[in-house]
């Protein structure tokens, strides 16, 4: 399948990952990662395909498969980002595990760090908000114009860390803050409306 992705033979490339019926996480992950890739070589990305590769990029390489990286690209040339992403991997109690984490890992606070995504983007008028670090709470959410204009306030309640919301506004660049209160961290992110 990734031979005919690289040679640019997507309907082929399409027929091969339809044939494949995973058995396995991994497997299914791998299927998930390419069904979206195809989507994004045919620009035909859905909301769905958006939560796939949030969900993929946020997962353990070691027991999510190695496409847990592959998903992370995506990711930053779907959102026109660039995010270093954390391997979330369960840290095991036993000496033996494979997953166990470097000392150095051990000691870094990660209770602090927040993010977000806003997909579709560009997009017309509904639009999603997937946080990292905040799986359950409240947003405040702050659209304002190129001049400084707010055009959208609204606190938002976050559920398996993703919000959603509607705004009707003309085409245009916005810059969208995003404050989530129980951290005191602030994220000002670009958001494109086409109409």
């Amino acid at each position: 399948m990734e031979d005919e992705t690289a040679k640019g033979n997507l309907g082929s490339a399409g027929s091969v990952n339809a044939s494949i019926s995973p058995t396995i996480g991994i497997e299914t992950n791998h299927k998930d990662f390419y069904n979206v890739l195809l989507n994004y070589a045919n620009q035909t990305l859905t909301t769905a395909d958006s939560i796939t590769v949030v969900t993929l990029s946020n997962g353990c390489p070691f027991t999510d498969g190695s496409v847990v990286y592959q998903a992370r690209a995506l990711y930053n040339v779907m959102f026109d980002t660039y995010k270093v992403f954390l391997d979330n991997c369960e840290e095991e109690n036993n000496n033996n595990s494979r997953l166990m984490k470097p000392e150095e890992e051990e000691n870094k606070d990660l209770s602090s760090l927040f993010d977000a995504a806003i997909f579709p983007n560009p997009g017309t008028a509904n639009f999603n908000i997937a946080t990292f670090g905040l799986t359950e709470g409240n947003v405040d959410v702050t659209i304002s114009d190129v001049t400084g204009k707010i055009v959208y306030q609204n606190k938002l309640q976050v559920t398996n860390a993703l919000t959603n919301f509607d705004i009707d506004i003309i085409s245009g660049v916005y810059f969208v803050k995003i404050h989530d209160s129980s951290l005191n961290k602030t994220l000002i992110k670009k958001l494109v409306v086409q109409q």
